[in-house]
Formats: C-alpha cells, sequence, structure tokens
C-alpha cells in the first residue's frame, strides 16, 4: 500500500502526537517490545547512537531534526492513537522521555504531558502486566532521586510497587533492558531532555500518517501491521544511508527528471525506482531475496573501496572479507567504509547495470574474460568472494567510475583481460598482498582506457601481482598491437580454461620471448612474425592436446609424468617434498612447471625445456596415450632413481599425492599423504617387492617362504621394509628385507632357529651372525634377487 496515496502525512515530534491525540494505546494485535532484547542489541545501539547524535547537535544544524520516518496509525476514540507500524521507535522515545527528564531532573514536565490520572498516556493493551508497568514507571520517579550510578533496571526492581510477575513479561524485560542501554549511552550528557521535549525546531520528529476514517478490515489491518516481521537490515541500513548521505560534502552534480538532485535525493530515488527494478527482474521476483542481495553488493563495494595505500586498512579488509554475512551500518560506518569511494562506487556499477529495459544492462559486451552477469549472479548467492574475484570486481567497478557507465567496449575488454589474467595468476596469500593488488590496480586506472600502449610501452612494477604475469602481459600487448593476427592467438589460448591466460610457456617455446628481448620490442619482420606466429601454433595444440580445462587429460598408467621423467628430472619442489605435478596446487601444479620464474633460468628452465622436448614429440592429432607409452619404451636406460618409476607405473601410484621425498639418490621414500609421519614406502625394496618378490612368492618360487608382504612404516625412526614367512622343519621363518640408508646395497635378515648345518651353507650366500641374533647380510642392489633365490635354494636343501 502507497501511504502517499491515501492521506498527506504529518510531521510531529513525540509530544506533540499526545497533543494531537491524548493518548497512544499499543493494540493487542501488535507485538511485544523487541528493541531491548539481546537478538536486537544492534540495532538498539545503532537507534540509540543515532539520537544521542542528533540531540548532541547545536540549534539550527542542518542535519536536524532526526526524522524516524513513518508512524502509521488510527484513532480509536477515548482509547487514543493506535500505532499500526512504529511500535518499536514509539515505545523507545517514551522510555528515552522517561530517562532523561529522571536524568536532568524535569520529571515535572514529563507528567504534564505523560501522566493522566493514576495512568501514563502511553502504554501497552497487549496484556496487563505490561499495561500496569508503564501506569507504575510512569509515575514513579517523582518521589525518587535520580542515581547516576546506578542502572535503571535494578533500581526499578527494588522498588516496592514492582510485581516480581512482572519479571516474565516479555515487554517488560526489553523495556527495562532499554533503559539500561539508554544510561550506558546518555548518563554523561547534561540537559538533553529540554532538547528532546522543545515543542518548536523539534530535534526528533516522526512522519505520522493517520488512517482513520478508512474502513480498513481486520485482515488488512493484520497484514499492514506484519506483525512479526520488524524491519529487514537492509531497511535499517536504507534509511540510515540516507541520513548520512545528507550530511555528506559532494561536489557531484545529480539530476532526477531534469531537475538537479542532492545526493541523498539522487540514492533515495534511485534505489526505490529503478535499483530496486534491477535486482527485482534478475531474482525473478523473488522478493524475500532483494533485500539480501542488496546487502550483498553493498558489501562487496565496501571491501574494494577501501583505500589500499595504507596497511591500517589491512584489519578492516580482513574482517569484511571473513564475514559470513554483510555488517551493520553502524560497523560499517564505525570501519570507515561509508565514504564517499564507495558512495561513488555503488553509484557507478548500479546506474551502469540499470538500463532503460527490465534486467540487467551489460556494458562490457560479450567479454571472455569477465562475465557481468555471472558477477551479479554471484553477488546474488553470497559466497565469499576470492581475492583474485574481488580484484577483478574493483578493476570493473573502477573503470566504469572513471570512463561513465557507456565506456568504449574495446577498450574496456583490453582493461579486463589484463586484470583477469593478473589476478588469476598471481598468490594472494594474505591481505596485504590482496591490498597491494588494489592499489595496483587503482594506479593503473589513469591509462585504462590505453592499457594496450601502457604495458607494452615499457617495465611495470606492480606490487600485489606476478612479476612473472606482468613481463608476459607486456609482451602480448605488444603482439596485440603489432596485429590481429597475434590479437586472435593470444585470446584463443589465453580462453583454455586451465591456464586462463598463463600462456608465456608456449611464447617462450615458440622463441618469441627470447625474439622479444634480445629486440627489445616486437618490431622484427613479416618473415620472422610469420615463423613465431607458426611455431607458437605447433606448441599451442600440442598443449592444448594434453590439457583439458580441470587440468591434465587422464592417461594410463601414469604416461605422462613417465614420458617427462624418461627424457629428464622435471619433478617440482613442494617443501621437503618433489612432486610429479597436479593439476591444482600453487607450488605443484602443472601450471607451476610450465611458468618457471621470472629469470627463466636455473632448474625452472631445465624443467620446461623438458617438457617443451615431450611436446615436439606428440602428434596432437593422434592417440596421446600409446605415444607417450612409447616415449617410455624407447627411452635409453636412465640408471638413476628414475628407471623404477619408468617401468613400473604402480610406483608413482603408491604416492596418492603425487610426491617422493629426497635425501639423497640413494636414499627416497614414496608418500602416501605430505608427511613422513604418514604412510610411507621406500623406492628401492618397493621396486624390488613390485618388480620381483610378489610375483615371485605367488608363482611360490620362494619355497620355503609361502607369504610376501610390503611393510609401509609411519615414522622416519625405522625404515619400510619387504618380509617373507614360511616354516623350516616346523619352525616359524622369517626374511626382511631393508634398504641400507644412503647406500647403493640392500640388508637380508633372517629369523629363524636354523640348525648350525643350515648356518654354515648360508654363509657361503653371505650371512652372518648379528649382533640382535638374526642371520643378515649386505649385497648390492643389482645382486638382490639372485641372493634371495641362491638362500631359498640353501633352505631348500636342509
Amino acid at each position: 500500500m502507497n501511504a502517499d496515496a491515501l492521506v498527506p502525512s504529518t510531521e510531529l515530534s513525540f509530544r506533540e502526537l499526545f497533543t494531537r491525540h491524548g493518548r497512544v494505546r499499543i493494540p493487542v494485535i501488535q507485538r511485544d517490545y523487541a528493541q531491548g532484547r539481546d537478538s536486537a542489541r544492534e540495532v538498539r545501539e545503532e537507534f540509540l547512537d543515532a539520537l544521542h547524535t542528533a540531540l548532541g547537535r547545536e540549534p539550527g544544524d542542518p542535519a536536524l531534526p532526526l526524522n524516524l520516518d513513518f508512524v502509521y496509525g488510527r484513532a480509536e476514540g477515548q482509547a487514543g492513537f493506535a500505532p499500526l507500524d512504529g511500535q518499536q521507535r514509539l515505545t523507545t522515545l517514551f522510555l528515552l522521555h522517561w530517562y532523561l527528564a529522571w536524568h536532568d531532573a524535569e520529571y515535572a514536565d514529563f507528567v504534564s504531558f505523560m501522566r493522566e490520572g493514576e495512568s501514563s498516556r502511553f502504554g501497552y493493551a497487549i496484556r496487563p502486566s505490561s499495561r500496569e508497568f508503564f501506569d507504575a514507571l510512569s509515575g514513579w520517579p517523582a518521589a525518587a532521586a535520580a542515581h547516576a550510578d546506578t542502572r535503571p533496571a535494578a533500581l526499578i526492581r527494588d522498588q516496592n510497587w514492582f510485581f516480581e510477575a512482572w519479571n516474565d513479561d516479555p515487554t517488560v524485560q526489553a523495556a527495562l533492558a532499554m533503559l539500561d542501554a539508554i544510561h550506558q549511552r546518555f548518563c554523561n550528557t547534561h540537559g538533553m531532555y529540554a532538547r528532546l521535549a522543545r515543542a518548536e525546531r523539534p530535534y526528533i520528529t516522526l512522519h505520522l500518517l493517520d488512517l482513520d476514517g478508512f474502513a480498513l478490515a481486520d485482515d488488512l489491518y493484520i497484514k499492514m501491521n506484519a506483525r512479526g516481521k520488524p524491519l529487514t537490515p537492509f531497511e535499517h541500513f536504507k534509511a540510515q544511508l540516507e541520513a548520512h548521505l545528507a550530511v555528506m560534502p559532494d561536489t557531484s552534480a545529480y539530476r532526477l527528471r531534469d531537475r538537479p538532485a542532492t545526493l541523498k535525493e539522487y540514492v533515495s530515488h534511485r534505489i526505490d525506482g529503478v535499483w530496486t527494478e534491477l535486482f527485482w527482474h534478475v531474482l525473478d521476483g523473488k522478493a524475500d531475496l532483494l533485500d539480501q542481495s542488496f546487502m550483498r553488493l553493498i558489501h562487496v563495494v565496501a571491501i574494494v573501496t577501501r583505500d589500499p595505500n595504507h596497511a591500517s586498512n589491512d584489519k578492516v579488509l580482513a574482517e569484511l572479507r571473513d564475514a559470513v554475512a554483510p555488517l551493520s551500518f553502524r560497523r560499517y560506518q564505525e570501519a570507515g567504509c561509508l565514504d564517499q569511494s564507495f558512495v561513488k562506487t555503488l553509484i557507478s556499477v548500479l546506474d551502469a547495470w540499470s538500463g532503460p529495459e527490465s534486467g540487467m544492462r551489460g556494458v562490457l559486451g560479450e567479454s571472455p574474460y569477465y562475465d557481468e552477469r555471472a558477477v551479479f549472479d554471484a553477488i546474488l548467492q553470497g559466497p565469499s568472494p576470492t581475492y583474485a574475484w574481488l580484484v577483478q570486481f574493483y578493476a570493473y567497478a573502477g573503470f566504469i567510475r572513471h570512463y561513465g557507465p557507456e565506456p568504449e567496449q574495446r577498450r574496456f575488454g583490453d582493461w579486463m583481460r589484463i586484470v583477469a589474467n593478473l589476478a588469476r595468476n598471481s598468490a594472494f596469500d594474505n591481505v596485504s598482498a590482496f591490498r597491494f593488488a588494489l592499489a595496483a590496480v587503482e594506479r593503473l586506472l589513469p591509462y585504462a582506457s590505453a592499457i594496450l600502449d601502457h604495458f607494452a610501452s615499457g617495465p611495470l612494477e606492480l606490487r600485489g601481482f606476478s612479476g612473472q604475469q606482468v613481463a608476459e602481459e607486456r609482451l602480448k600487448a605488444a603482439l596485440i598491437l603489432r596485429s590481429e593476427d597475434w590479437r586472435e592467438r593470444v585470446g584463443h589460448a589465453e580462453q583454455h580454461g586451465y591456464f586462463q591466460g598463463q600462456i608465456g610457456f608456449l611464447l617462450k617455446f615458440a622463441g618469441v620471448l627470447d625474439g622479444w628481448k634480445s629486440t627489445s620490442g616486437v618490431d622484427w619482420t613479416p618473415q620472422q612474425d610469420e615463423e613465431f606466429r607458426r611455431s607458437f601454433d605447433h606448441y599451442r595444440a600440442r598443449a592444448f592436446a594434453l590439457f583439458e580445462d580441470g587440468g591434465l587429460r587422464h592417461f594410463p598408467k601414469a604416461a605422462l609424468e613417465r614420458a617427462l621423467l624418461s627424457i629428464g628430472d622435471y619433478l617440482l619442489k613442494a617443501d621437503s617434498n618433489w612432486s610429479f605435478g597436479e593439476s591444482t596446487g600453487r607450488d605443484t601444479s602443472w601450471k607451476r612447471l610450465l611458468r618457471g620464474n621470472a629469470e627463466d633460468s636455473g632448474d625452472d628452465a631445465k624443467r620446461r625445456t623438458i617438457f617443451q622436448s615431450l611436446l615436439d614429440r606428440i602428434d596432437p592429432h593422434a592417440d596421446l596415450a600409446p605415444q607417450l607409452e612409447q616415449i617410455v619404451q624407447t627411452a635409453s636406460p636412465t640408471g638413476d632413481w628414475r628407471e623404477p618409476f619408468l617401468r613400473y607405473p604402480q610406483m608413482i601410484d603408491y604416492c596418492r599425492m603425487r610426491m617422493i621425498r629426497f635425501h639423497n639418490d640413494n636414499r627416497i621414500y614414496l608418500l602416501r599423504k605430505q608427511r613422513m609421519s604418514g604412510e610411507h614406502a621406500e623406492l628401492y625394496t618397493y621396486h624390488l617387492h613390485v618388480s620381483a618378490v610378489r610375483k615371485m612368492a605367488q608363482d611360490g618360487e620362494l619355497a620355503p617362504f609361502t607369504e610376501a608382504k610390503y611393510e609401509p612404516v609411519v615414522t622416519d625412526r625405522e625404515e619400510p621394509f619387504i618380509w617373507l614367512r614360511g616354516e623350516l622343519a616346523g619352525a616359524p621363518l622369517t626374511l626382511e628385507i631393508r634398504h641400507e640408508p644412503g647406500k647403493t646395497r640392500f640388508l637380508f635378515a633372517l629369523r629363524t632357529g636354523v640348525t648350525p648345518c643350515v648356518v654354515e651353507k648360508l654363509a657361503a650366500v653371505g650371512f652372518a651372525a648379528t649382533a640382535d641374533g638374526t642371520l643378515g647380510c649386505s649385497v648390492p642392489r643389482g645382486e638382490a634377487v639372485a641372493t634371495l633365490l641362491k638362500t631359498v635354494r640353501v633352505l631348500n636343501e636342509t
């Protein structure tokens, strides 16, 4: 229902309401007073702050009066005015008048308009206890002294007129809690009652909307009252924001319907009009989601508009980023979020999105780098945004704010392409790194409409972004400016779902990077350019064949990893471990291997050369799995630790997290997880087990041993080993095989009660008594299988 269409409203003070209607009675249909409840603490504190600020202003301040919006209701004869909406504000104003009259010793004035006989002119009809409490409260302080150091609730409960049963009344409970909150906020003030109660030019007003004379059915009355539905956080936020904007200095020129408008008028009009229409259409009329969606956009804008040039904002940024829900107006204000940058950005984005047609208007066009509708949907859904997402949104909103709601789309697209590539391919480890990235975007914004020229013109230092990615963007900017052929090639490669703009490895493999470095530009001959383009296409096709959007394509038997190992040691360092590579993971991903380092030197350069060599050996138009397997099978033996992995894929499969740990070439462990405290095997014993022992045991070639098993461990104080078990002359027989750490030998340990004759025969194999009572021997790795077979033969001859 449109209130303005019913009857003109009257702006008046709380006191004037009683002059007009005599009494105010909260009707039975209303809910209990709620602003004093624990659950309403933030709303209560914000409201009291607003009242305190208003009463603290000097007479004639342009921010006065503080208007508390509409109060709907109707006159009900001798019963007075029955509020339909505004119960909470009216009750709080009554309690504030009572407290300040008591505090400032102005109780006689309070009684003159609030008491009629033995009853209060303000009260509740919800239940008798509520009515009795307000009657008693309004008449008590006449004979009581104000105790500034005593909380009002405790003092009131201590009076002989206070009934114990009133403690069970929710309205009474909330009123007492509110009085304590008012005391905490106003106990150090002086003379505020006179300001609150003044008749002329009041400090605080309401818009009274009398519905008297309108035949409202009770069911409509209930619906308008919206019983049980307090104002939403957004409704509170909106009212407080409008009051905030009314006093915010602003020199911008706003217009509404071809007439000048203030900042407050403009925002109020837009937020009640086209901005709400935007959300309404995008949400498909789901009104219950509109308010929270608006608040989520406000929250995102608050994050990206904090000044990134001051480390003091790290705490605020962390709080905003980690918040599971939008904050209150008060908290945003305390954090300094509601500044001009916030307001200008919010207006710019919403005006850009709100077109003449229903729904969201995109201003960027069909950009593969930034999907405006997907961004809007992400805001509506409200997940915690990543730092990379926020950096891109800041760049998007900043461009609109700087260049208007209808920017030139190609230039806008070039800007978002570079920022998207930088944000997606930089690591934001903490809030400071995020802030540095925002500061970098801020410094780039003046050049945003010609960003390619800016990047191509010379070196850039953009703290917060990967230096390697910045250098890559400089090269690509120069290529795009050189020709449309390069724009198409670069754009196509960047759109791969896995690489996401990181294609420096293709430019390196194609020779383009070295050509750019050697000439300090891209002014090479047309013939050279054609060769570079052909080489780029060559490597792009092969990289695309190996990788899909989610990462490396699946190849049976770890074929790609083994093919790379057959060419060289490509493993990636990951703290104390080395990784075979995975699709995700900052330090262990294939993208990390392909990225290398900014200097393009050292081990990183060698690993990329290994990958380049692999690309040169495959045909992207044929089945890749057999090609990769062929590379492995035709490779020359490496003669080092890589050899077991090449011949037995299950060695890699054992490493569930794709990691091994090196101490040296002769002490290597296969990890199930990431630490030695997790299950792990030893490279050479596990290789011996899978390559020979397991099958020999299954085929009965190791009798009298009938069982063979590999025993991993979960501590670095013990070594993993192979054990074989059986019987000899009715006695248990066990053989353990370990690798001697740091050496190229295996240690055999035979645990059995064999006869001296057997011991003598085993001595010929190399066994001798050890300190722990076992028979043991040490043999070179290459002789392990032969030694095992000799041992078995000796045991079988006894």
